[in-house]
């Protein structure tokens, strides 16, 4: 039986933080409790693990992530796009870095990301299309594309998301 309960969001906010600056590996249920000034069984007592723990947090960020991208592209595109590029950085949002953190090394893990990374894609390859008659795979490299420039600014801030060239230049690649 399962003891995970919904925690209060600064908690769920706390914990997603340190999994976003710190791989799984790297990250102790000591410090998780010592960062929310909590003995490390109160922990156990709702999450019967740290891999559980993670996968409650990630299925949270996920479900946030996914939420905001839906809303980014079925508004204004153009406006979107410095929008949908730093989201991860600005908010911290575990899911859209999870892939470039190592946790794939672990099985469990690695299958969980998989299939909401496969689901994300397909939800969002499927409203671009069906918005813009864009093929799937023209919407599957337009969502490739904004990962890889959110990547570069969520790790090393080497661009500015709100440079109007990058924009003009995926507006018109992508003719929207």
């Amino acid at each position: 039986m399962s003891k995970i309960k919904i925690e209060p969001v600064e908690i769920l906010d706390t914990i997603e933080s340190l999994f976003f600056w710190k791989t799984f590996g790297d990250l102790s249920m000591d410090e998780i409790a010592r960062e929310l000034g909590m003995k490390k069984a109160s922990l156990y007592y709702h999450f019967p693990s740290k891999e559980s723990m993670f996968l409650a947090v990630m299925e949270r960020s996920y479900t946030k992530y996914i939420s905001r991208m839906r809303e980014a592209i079925q508004g204004d595109l153009r406006k979107a796009i410095p929008d949908m590029i730093v989201f991860a950085s600005e908010t911290k949002n575990l899911f859209s870095v999870v892939s470039q953190k190592g946790y794939c090394s672990n099985p469990n893990l690695r299958d969980a990301i998989q299939s909401r990374v496969k689901q994300l894609r397909i939800e969002l390859a499927d409203i671009l299309a069906e918005r813009f008659g864009w093929s799937i795979v023209k919407a599957s490299l337009f969502l490739t594309l904004l990962d890889t420039y959110s990547k570069e600014y969520c790790l090393a801030k080497c661009i500015d998301p709100f440079d109007a060239r990058i924009i003009d230049e995926i507006q018109n690649l992508f003719s929207f």
